[in-house]
């Protein structure tokens, strides 16, 4: 259920920026999204024991921050 809802997030907003219509708002739902999907999925500061995966976890948070930057260039 909270799968196909971030599907539809992502396609949508991906539609919306491409296509050029709405584009203000399909960038909103993009940012909204990585956001949230960062915030659950890659939670470095919490990793125990695993400091390669905690390094990786921090890696992709950093260049989620970069796609966020790019998706507000597109603005």
């Amino acid at each position: 259920q909270s799968l196909a809802f971030g599907f539809v997030m992502q396609f949508t907003g991906a539609l919306l920026v491409l296509f050029d219509v709405y584009t203000p708002v399909g960038v909103a739902i993009l940012i909204g999204f990585t956001i949230v999907a960062t915030w659950i999925f890659h939670r470095f500061w919490l990793v125990k024991g695993n400091p390669f995966r905690a390094d990786f976890d921090f890696l992709i948070v950093v260049y989620n921050v970069f796609v966020i930057a790019a998706l507000i260039l597109i603005l």
